[in-house]
Protein backbone atom coordinates (compact mmCIF):
# COMPACT_ATOMS: atom_id res chain seq x y z
CA UNK A 1 0.00 0.00 0.00
CA UNK A 2 1.04 3.62 -0.47
CA UNK A 3 -0.35 6.94 0.75
CA UNK A 4 0.74 10.53 0.13
CA UNK A 5 -0.29 14.11 0.80
CA UNK A 6 -0.98 16.63 -1.95
CA UNK A 7 -1.20 20.25 -0.77
CA UNK A 8 -4.31 22.06 -1.97
CA UNK A 9 -4.28 25.80 -2.73
CA UNK A 10 -7.39 27.99 -2.73
CA UNK A 11 -6.71 31.46 -4.16
CA UNK A 12 -3.09 31.16 -3.03
CA UNK A 13 -4.02 30.17 0.55
CA UNK A 14 -2.87 26.74 1.74
CA UNK A 15 -5.76 24.44 2.60
CA UNK A 16 -5.92 20.99 4.15
CA UNK A 17 -3.82 18.49 2.21
CA UNK A 18 -5.56 15.88 0.12
CA UNK A 19 -4.57 12.28 0.88
CA UNK A 20 -4.06 9.91 -2.03
CA UNK A 21 -3.73 6.15 -1.72
CA UNK A 22 -3.11 3.11 -3.88
CA UNK A 23 -3.09 -0.61 -3.19
CA UNK A 24 -1.64 -3.61 -4.97
CA UNK A 25 1.77 -4.60 -6.23
CA UNK A 26 1.15 -3.59 -9.85
CA UNK A 27 -0.38 -0.23 -8.84
CA UNK A 28 2.55 0.74 -6.59
CA UNK A 29 4.61 1.88 -9.59
CA UNK A 30 2.05 4.67 -10.12
CA UNK A 31 2.46 6.07 -6.60
CA UNK A 32 4.32 9.41 -6.42
CA UNK A 33 7.97 9.36 -5.40
CA UNK A 34 7.13 11.07 -2.06
CA UNK A 35 4.53 8.42 -1.12
CA UNK A 36 5.02 6.30 1.96
CA UNK A 37 4.96 2.60 1.27
CA UNK A 38 3.80 0.17 3.92
CA UNK A 39 2.30 -3.25 4.46
CA UNK A 40 -1.08 -3.88 6.04
CA UNK A 41 -2.38 -7.13 7.46
CA UNK A 42 -6.09 -7.35 8.11
CA UNK A 43 -7.85 -9.70 10.52
CA UNK A 44 -11.66 -9.83 10.30
CA UNK A 45 -13.83 -10.81 13.25
CA UNK A 46 -17.63 -10.74 13.65
CA UNK A 47 -17.32 -7.66 15.89
CA UNK A 48 -14.79 -5.70 13.83
CA UNK A 49 -11.52 -5.54 11.93
CA UNK A 50 -7.98 -5.38 13.28
CA UNK A 51 -5.39 -3.93 10.90
CA UNK A 52 -1.65 -3.91 11.55
CA UNK A 53 0.20 -1.26 9.51
CA UNK A 54 3.97 -1.67 9.20
CA UNK A 55 6.05 1.30 8.00
CA UNK A 56 9.78 0.80 7.42
CA UNK A 57 12.00 3.79 8.23
CA UNK A 58 13.52 3.91 4.74
CA UNK A 59 10.10 3.76 2.98
CA UNK A 60 9.26 7.44 3.41
CA UNK A 61 7.17 9.44 5.86
CA UNK A 62 4.32 7.89 7.82
CA UNK A 63 0.97 9.02 6.36
CA UNK A 64 -2.34 7.22 6.89
CA UNK A 65 -5.82 8.65 6.52
CA UNK A 66 -8.35 7.42 9.06
CA UNK A 67 -11.86 7.60 7.64
CA UNK A 68 -13.83 5.48 10.14
CA UNK A 69 -14.15 5.67 13.92
CA UNK A 70 -10.98 3.87 14.91
CA UNK A 71 -9.10 2.81 17.99
CA UNK A 72 -5.41 3.19 17.25
CA UNK A 73 -2.43 1.86 19.22
CA UNK A 74 1.24 2.64 18.53
CA UNK A 75 3.14 -0.66 18.77
CA UNK A 76 6.48 0.78 17.56
CA UNK A 77 7.71 4.26 16.71
CA UNK A 78 5.90 7.58 17.06
CA UNK A 79 3.51 9.78 15.10
CA UNK A 80 0.95 12.53 15.44
CA UNK A 81 -2.75 12.38 14.69
CA UNK A 82 -4.83 15.36 13.78
CA UNK A 83 -8.56 15.32 14.34
CA UNK A 84 -11.07 18.07 14.95
CA UNK A 85 -8.41 20.77 14.73
CA UNK A 86 -6.24 19.23 17.47
CA UNK A 87 -2.94 17.41 17.11
CA UNK A 88 -1.95 14.63 19.51
CA UNK A 89 1.54 13.10 19.72
CA UNK A 90 1.67 9.34 20.09
CA UNK A 91 4.58 7.23 21.32
CA UNK A 92 5.06 3.47 21.57
CA UNK A 93 2.35 2.05 23.85
CA UNK A 94 -0.08 4.98 23.43
CA UNK A 95 -3.65 4.41 22.34
CA UNK A 96 -6.30 6.85 21.11
CA UNK A 97 -9.86 6.76 19.80
CA UNK A 98 -10.40 8.81 16.64
CA UNK A 99 -13.58 9.68 14.79
CA UNK A 100 -11.34 10.40 11.75
CA UNK A 101 -8.05 12.12 11.01
CA UNK A 102 -4.56 11.64 9.58
CA UNK A 103 -1.68 9.75 11.20
CA UNK A 104 1.67 11.39 10.34
CA UNK A 105 5.38 11.30 10.98
CA UNK A 106 7.30 13.17 8.27
CA UNK A 107 10.72 12.03 9.59
CA UNK A 108 10.50 8.66 11.36
CA UNK A 109 13.65 7.73 13.26
CA UNK A 110 12.84 4.01 13.09
CA UNK A 111 10.21 1.55 11.95
CA UNK A 112 6.61 2.33 12.86
CA UNK A 113 3.97 -0.30 13.61
CA UNK A 114 0.36 0.72 14.24
CA UNK A 115 -2.67 -1.40 15.13
CA UNK A 116 -6.12 -0.07 14.28
CA UNK A 117 -9.42 -1.53 15.44
CA UNK A 118 -12.63 -0.71 13.56
CA UNK A 119 -15.84 -1.93 15.19
CA UNK A 120 -18.42 -3.45 12.82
Amino acid sequence: MAEWETPVQDNGKPQRARIGSIEGTAAMARAPENATRYTAKEYNFPMGTLRVLNYKKDAGPVVHQITFETQLMMLEGSATVGSGGKTVSLQKGDAVFLPSGVLRNPNPDGDTVVATWIVS
